[in-house]
C-alpha cells in the first residue's frame, strides 16, 4: 500500500494517521512538483492519492480512512474495491 502526499496536508495527515497500524510506503509527492509522477496514479493530481496493494487507487481521504481498519499488521486484511470506487469490502480473520 503507498500513500502518496506531504504531510502539511491535513488530508494526508488523516490517512497516516488511519493506517497507523497497517504496513504502508509513503511517498511524500507534490501535486506541483511532483505532477507527472502523481498523474501517473491519479489523472487528476490529487492529494492524498492512496495505492492499495492490488494496483486499486483511491482519491478520497474519507473512503481512504474507512478501509484502514483498527487491526494490527500481523492480522491479514483483504480489501476490494468495486471498479465504480462505490463498494468497498473489508475482510479481516474472525480470530486474530
Amino acid at each position: 500500500m503507498i500513500l502518496i502526499g506531504q504531510v502539511d496536508s491535513p488530508f494526508v495527515r488523516r490517512v497516516g494517521i488511519a493506517l497507523y497500524e497497517i504496513p504502508f510506503e509513503h511517498r511524500p509527492w507534490s501535486t506541483f512538483g511532483d505532477a507527472d509522477r502523481l498523474a501517473a496514479h491519479n489523472p487528476p493530481r490529487r492529494v492524498p492519492t492512496l495505492v492499495l496493494d492490488g494496483e486499486e487507487v483511491l482519491i478520497e481521504s474519507a473512503t481512504m480512512a474507512g478501509v484502514a481498519p483498527s487491526v494490527s499488521a500481523d492480522v491479514g486484511v483483504d480489501t476490494q474495491i468495486s471498479a465504480s470506487n462505490k463498494t468497498i469490502m473489508l475482510r479481516a480473520p474472525a480470530n486474530p
